[in-house]
């Protein structure tokens, strides 16, 4: 029988291990310098060399004629440790000896002196199978073991392994093999294999990269799956029998189906998928490779010089390179995210192809979407400015009307009533700008975040109030939750009144606390230059905001269906819009 791939070019020396030089470096200073630790631990993706790396040093600890720090490969001892039957190098599998009872008995034996070696190595695979009272039998063992004992612990699930296993051992990290370090190996040994052809000779990288990307970093999987291939083709690989074979989804299908969406060619993208279904494929790993695809698209299109982010032929670059001169990267990000979001919908249904379908038509026809900032300066092109030759003078700025005016002698004003409202309080200024131009100062609206005062306030008075509560939002909003809920009512020149109306007699409690009390006049005085005495009373007459704008709308029967389309209809704005984006009025919702 033909010996396996994957064991006939399994790595014997330090050398041949790849992709792992990191670790490899470790052990071979660790081997020289005699400080090999008497537990250590290999964690890492299937197929990435944990077993075969502690083979080797079992091998460099062991060799009866070492060269350096590399084993002979040649001697009893090396010979012994390749076949799997030296008496000193114990492998096991905790998947079949993970009770307290073989543990107890390699305790046992990890006490007597080695038979032929310098060390007694046990090689434990899948350790994070062991149960629970199997590591603790282990650890008084491992924690202090005799000093020619040895324990490596290989496995693929390293947070399945207790922290108390895990403090008494040196941790080692195998990273997945890249993709371009397996399909150079797997060039060198279909070199060696000289009874194979390939139908295409153009097409051996093509076949490599296909049997390294389905690997994903695991060379034993990708050595599985040339022996497979060797056996299926009968001695002549052809392209596309090995994407057959694997299951794989070829890369000029993803590049059509790309395209499709790019290009808004909504019967190609039915086909094509029709197509993957047709062949057997899964829509969920079409959909995966479509993802795949995207993402090297769009790191074509952030970096188009680093091709080494994409681990791709040279081939499939230059296509992509092509394609991406074509789109953007706005367009790429987009369609990935109707992709990500079929992906999510696709794990809670049977109906994975219609659900891929519907987000693949969305993707092609979001990618017709117009910018609103483009379709803004199409609708109302602003015309180029006049420019004037004289320079004009710079006008100053308007000083914000003050709060609290300063006067020796401030207006008198009569006091509000708290149970009625019905005069009006006199105006804060003075009688000159009485007489001559009142500023035209609004009242408090809810844009400024105020609410409208009772008839006693004055317009000055709100508006000053107004720019206040805007001061106070950003730095305390707990304290400007309450004030929003007040107004003020009164002010003679030292006292500044406040109502609240009385659902909302909490707020009051909240700012008649001294902290709150003392804030608020600290802040009035930053912003105003004047310190106050605050009032706070409780009125039952003020009607909130909110109960205002509700009795309105209830007063105000609201348009019917009809008369809203007939309004949008008419409107020009929204016929320019709809010249440009074609479609059609869905719904209207007259409360909106």
């Amino acid at each position: 029988m033909t010996q396996a791939l994957y064991r006939k070019w399994r790595p014997r020396t330090w050398e041949q291990v790849f992709g792992q030089e990191h670790i490899i470096q470790t052990l071979r200073n660790a081997v020289a310098s005699d400080r090999v630790a008497h537990a250590l631990l290999f964690a890492g993706p299937r197929g990435t060399g944990k077993t075969t790396t502690a083979r080797i040093l079992a091998k460099a600890l062991n060799c009866e004629h070492p060269n350096g720090v590399e084993p002979c490969n040649a001697c009893d001892a090396c010979q012994a440790i390749t076949r799997g039957n030296h008496p000193d190098v114990l492998e096991i599998d905790a998947a079949s000896n993970r009770g307290v009872d073989e543990m107890d008995e390699l305790r046992n034996i990890a006490r007597f002196s080695p038979s032929q070696g310098k060390y007694k190595i046990y090689i434990i695979d899948e350790c994070h199978m062991l149960s629970k009272f199997a590591n603790n039998s282990l650890l008084k063992t491992l924690e202090e073991p005799p000093s020619f004992t040895c324990f490596i612990f290989a496995t693929t699930a390293l947070h399945e392994i207790l922290p108390t296993i895990l403090s008494r051992c040196q941790r080692f990290q195998f990273r997945r093999i890249p993709t371009p370090i397996i399909v150079k190996h797997l060039k060198k040994i279909f070199s060696g294999q000289t009874s194979v052809n390939i139908a295409d000779p153009g097409e051996l990288d093509r076949i490599l990269y296909q049997i390294a990307r389905t690997a994903e970093g695991g060379l034993r999987d990708a050595l599985v799956s040339l022996d497979q291939l060797l056996a299926y083709c009968s001695g002549k690989l052809i392209l596309s029998e090995v994407e057959e074979l694997l299951g794989v989804i070829e890369f000029d299908l993803l590049a059509r189906f790309a395209h499709s969406v790019l290009r808004h060619e909504l019967a190609e993208i039915l086909q094509i998928i029709d197509q993957v279904v047709n062949r057997g494929r899964e829509i969920s790993w079409f959909l995966k490779e479509c993802l795949h695809f995207l993402r090297n698209l769009a790191v074509i299109l952030v970096s188009a010089d680093d091709t080494q982010l994409l681990d791709l032929p040279e081939e499939y670059c230059k296509q992509l390179q092509k394609m991406a001169e074509e789109t953007s990267l706005e367009q790429v990000l987009y369609i990935t995210d109707m992709l990500w979001e079929a992906e999510r919908r696709m794990r809670f249904t049977s109906e994975s192809r219609l659900i891929f379908e519907m987000a693949a038509i969305k993707a092609a026809k979001a990618s017709q979407a117009v910018k609103i900032k483009d379709l803004l300066a199409k609708l109302s092109p602003s015309p180029a400015p006049i420019r004037s030759s004289e320079p004009t003078p710079p006008q100053p700025a308007s000083p914000s009307p003050p709060l609290f005016p300063e006067a020796t002698n401030p207006p008198a004003l009569p006091k509000s009533s708290k149970k009625t409202n019905d005069k009006p309080a006199e105006s804060i200024l003075p009688p000159a700008a009485e007489t001559e131009n009142p500023p035209q100062v609004s009242a408090i609206s809810a844009d400024q975040g105020g609410k409208k005062p009772p008839s006693g306030g004055t317009d000055l008075l709100s508006t000053c109030w107004n720019q206040l509560l805007r001061e106070i939002d950003n730095s305390y909003p707990f304290l400007a939750a309450a004030l929003h809920h007040s107004f003020p009512t009164e002010f003679d020149g030292d006292t500044l009144r406040i109502a609240i109306p009385s659902q909302f007699a909490y707020y009051r409690r909240t700012l008649e606390q001294t902290r709150n009390r003392n804030t608020l006049i600290r802040l009035i005085k930053e912003s105003f230059g004047k310190a106050l005495r605050l009032e706070f009373e409780t009125r039952e007459d003020l009607l909130p905001e909110a109960e205002e704008k509700t009795s309105e709308v209830e007063k105000t029967p609201l348009p019917s269906t009809r008369d809203l389309l007939a309004l949008v209809q008419e409107d020009k704005t929204f016929c320019k819009i709809q010249d440009e984006l074609p479609g059609r009025i869905i719904q209207i919702h007259p409360g909106t």
